[in-house]
């Protein structure tokens, strides 16, 4: 998961760009990203709300 986590950046407005091609599995299968696509939260691409799968998995990598 860590490798998924560093494809994108957050930005201040809650949104996360990826800076990297990366492939994300999602209800619907693979899910192909291109270098910068952003992803807002509250918004579905391919059936994942990318930004708050980023933002969850985020804030795991950050607990002790």
């Amino acid at each position: 998961m860590n490798n998924i986590l560093i494809a994108f950046d957050r930005n201040p407005d809650g949104s996360w760009t990826s800076n990297q091609e990366v492939t994300m599995t999602g209800p619907e299968g693979d899910i192909e990203i291109v270098r910068l696509m952003t992803f807002f939260p509250d918004e579905t691409f391919h059936g994942l709300d990318v930004a708050a799968w980023l933002e969850r998995h985020s804030l795991e990598d950050c607990r002790v």
